[in-house]
């Protein structure tokens, strides 16, 4: 078994792939992990080796696709990727031979896509976003950019005309010349989306939920995780984060829009206080008066941010577009309920005014009514076992591991065609 992933942990992607990775290994299953950012150093993990001449070469290759991506990032609202820099994935097969090929997040610069045509192994690959069967974008909101197979009198002179329907006619040609690619999607919207797509409509697909571990994220007093962090222990705590708050697909102008809805008609009893993190400072300013604001900053301490999840009332996710973020199965492991725009894969761990709320996309008044109710709830015990049993019951790792090894085991049975 051999893993592809461009991070093992400092990214939300990243600790997906890092936690199937580990849960294989504690299964038995002989696991290899190929990362091009190392920040956790997990066992049986590499880093591709690369000459002089080399990086010479890749860099060469980063400078002119950073190039072509700049003309047209003004034409996008989400994060984007040609696919065409990064280390050999068919050369790293060869060396490792490995049974199955697992990848994970694509593009980043991190693996050349089209290498994947050298590949004579089953490759198994679980979708994080929507990158591998749109062009461009790791989130394409417009479904026509996808569900229609790309044009074939695209002006190869001037690729920067067109360049995301250039990058998705070559990802046509580089799945076609691969035999055996079964497709994995971790929420039902996901899986939905890519059926209805030209590039992969026509793969096996299969729904394996990502999951959460809930021995590390699990209910703790919240008192104590509030003096802990230094938090008020009367106030209503919205916690608000994500690796990069100023990704647009995050929404945090959404979230802003519906706490200055709720600073208008405060709720009553005790004060507001907003705690925030990720990478990104974050500019109290634009709150106005509304609460008090504490911005913890990049959190890389998985024991920290389940105490982080803990002290809060409420955990909102205010995506555009979602998967299902890790940072919602987490909190809602810890007890915490969450709200959030019905959107993507959200539906699939938040059940509406059961352990959480869905608001209708992008209402922001809505969005702050969630809130509202989230906080009212905070006393009730009950609210908080119905977070945490709806990751028990479907989001264990457990549970995604059976899943992985039954598909494993399924591929290495079919005969090759």
């Amino acid at each position: 078994m051999l893993h592809f992933s461009p991070s093992d942990g400092h990214t939300g992607a990243g600790g997906a792939a890092a936690r199937i990775h580990q849960g294989l290994l504690t299964r038995g299953v002989d696991s290899r992990f190929c990362v091009v950012h190392s920040t956790v150093g997990l066992e049986n993990s590499f880093t591709p080796q690369i000459s002089l001449f080399g990086r010479v070469v890749r860099k060469a290759r980063r400078t002119f696709d950073d190039w072509m991506i700049r003309r047209v990032a003004k034409r996008y609202d989400y994060l984007l990727s040609t696919g065409a820099c990064g280390f050999n994935i068919a050369k790293i097969v060869l060396r490792e031979r490995p049974d199955i090929v697992q990848l994970h997040l694509m593009g980043f610069n991190a693996f050349r896509l089209a290498t994947l045509s050298g590949v004579r192994k089953p490759v198994v690959w679980r979708f994080p976003d929507q990158w591998a069967f749109c062009g461009l974008p790791h989130y394409e909101p417009n479904p026509d950019n996808y569900t229609a197979p790309p044009p074939l009198n695209l002006n190869w002179s001037r690729p920067w005309t067109n360049l995301s329907e250039h990058v998705r006619y070559k990802k046509s040609k580089t799945y076609s010349s691969i035999d055996r690619l079964v497709v994995v999607c971790p929420s039902r919207w996901l899986a939905a989306e890519t059926k209805s797509s030209a590039l992969l409509g026509n793969r096996p697909i299969e729904l394996i939920p990502t999951s959460c571990d809930t021995a590390l994220f699990s209910p703790k007093d919240r008192n104590v995780c509030r003096a802990a962090l230094g938090l008020s222990l009367d106030a209503y705590i919205v916690l608000v984060g994500a690796g990069s708050l100023e990704l647009r697909s995050k929404g945090l102008d959404l979230f802003l829009e519906a706490m200055g809805n709720i600073g208008k008609q405060p709720p009553a009893g005790h004060a507001l206080e907003i705690v925030t993190f990720g990478k990104d400072a974050f500019n109290a300013a634009r709150l106005g008066n509304c609460a008090r604001v504490s911005h913890l900053g990049h959190v890389a301490d998985r024991r920290l941010l389940s105490i982080i999840y803990n002290a809060a009332d409420v955990f909102a996710a205010p995506s555009r577009m979602e998967n299902l973020a890790n940072t919602v199965l987490e909190s809602l492991a810890c007890g915490t309920p969450v709200i959030a725009f019905d959107v993507g894969g959200m539906p699939d761990a938040i059940e509406h005014r059961v352990n959480g709320y869905l608001a209708p996309p992008f209402n922001t008044e809505a969005f702050a009514d969630g809130i509202r109710w989230c906080l009212a709830q905070r006393d009730r015990e009950d609210i908080r076992i119905a977070c945490r049993e709806k990751v028990l019951n479907g989001f264990s790792r457990e549970q995604e591991i059976d899943r992985f090894i039954s598909l494993y085991e399924s591929l290495l049975c079919q005969p090759r065609r």
